[in-house]
């Protein structure tokens, strides 16, 4: 079982973005000693969502020279706001440059303000059409992987390229992951031979048709339907106690609450929570003592089997101090609580 930290890079539209960049990496170089697999930072554009990184890669090398061991790269990358043989070169040579360290999460994005400034017009925002995109620009990167020649001519993308450089020094399939919120791009993910993200947003109980898609994908191919890689997300904040863990994660857990009614319109109408449990189902946030957690994520593995543990850790109204605690005992009692190890 791999865990795994997940950032959107967040911070106050005043604050220094050095600062946010700081914080962040000392999490992670913490996480590197304590064993943790892989650090992996979203792609946001012009303060979207609170976020200050547009390029992960870069976050990715920086780190990759401050640890040791733990891989480092992208949840996600947005493969529409890239021309596609550019992406394969800047990830050809992050591998690279990072001694092979080198975790990529792609997806097709979804956030209507980042497509727009970036020229992709509005029917190119629609589902389909961002699937489609995805599937070509993954072709330009599967061949540029293999040191093909590069020749794809599809609606979206249009390239023919000798083949790049740097070389690969590893197969795509090792190091690839691809976001899915739809049973199409799960399939697509499964039937290619990479590993599938699923949403910290979803249920447990509405993530077993995605997972079903993906384990179909592989079969399709001729893969083993229970070989492959699945991470599950969720935020988490690992307290001493249950008592504390709710004192001390209450204000991240409202602040999420009340973005959750602002950005997603199916949860505007909602009333407020009546209880810190209902305020924590509601944004899928797992708060508790080191015992509540892992039992909390046994009940996750028992709705799917999933290889990875995502944890989002960092949250707006949780000091730096308590999300690096929660760290380290996430690592140190929850997993082997959870999975005997």
């Amino acid at each position: 079982m791999q865990t795994i930290l997940t950032y959107h890079v967040e911070g106050d539209l005043e604050a220094p973005s050095a600062a946010v960049y700081a914080e962040v990496g000392a999490q992670v170089e913490l996480a590197d000693g304590l064993g943790y697999h892989a650090a992996w930072f979203a792609e946001h554009h012009f303060h979207v969502h609170r976020g200050h990184l547009p390029n992960p890669l870069l976050l990715a090398l920086h780190l990759a020279g401050r640890t040791q061991q733990i891989h480092l790269g992208s949840a996600v990358l947005t493969t529409a706001l890239h021309h596609p043989l550019r992406l394969a070169e800047d990830l050809l040579t992050a591998d690279v440059l990072s001694g092979g360290r080198l975790s990529i999460g792609l997806g097709s994005g979804s956030t209507p303000a980042e497509l727009a400034a970036f020229g992709v017009s509005p029917e190119g925002h629609e589902a389909p059409a961002r699937h489609a995109r995805f599937a070509e620009g993954l072709d330009v990167l599967e061949q540029a992987w293999r040191g093909d020649p590069i020749s794809v001519h599809g609606h979206y993308v249009d390239v023919e390229a000798p083949p790049l450089l740097p070389r690969a020094t590893r197969p795509l399939g090792d190091l690839l992951w691809i976001a899915a919120n739809s049973e199409g791009q799960s399939h697509l993910a499964g039937r290619r031979g990479y590993g599938v993200m699923l949403s910290r947003e979803r249920a447990s109980s509405s993530m077993a048709t995605i997972v079903e898609a993906y384990h179909h994908g592989r079969r399709v191919a001729g893969r083993s339907p229970q070989g492959g890689r699945i991470a599950v997300s969720r935020p988490v904040y690992v307290g001493a106690t249950d008592a504390l863990a709710r004192e001390e994660a209450a204000a991240a857990v409202a602040i999420m609450v009340e973005r959750q009614r602002r950005e997603r319109p199916q949860f505007a109408g909602l009333p407020a929570p009546e209880s810190f449990e209902e305020a924590c189902h509601r944004v899928q946030f797992v708060a508790g003592g080191p015992e509540t957690v892992a039992e909390e994520v046994r009940r996750l593995y028992s709705a799917v089997s999933f290889t990875a543990l995502h944890v989002q850790p960092r949250w707006q109204g949780l000091p730096p101090g308590r999300v690096q605690d929660s760290i380290c005992r996430l690592q140190r009692q929850v997993v082997p609580l959870a999975f005997g190890a």
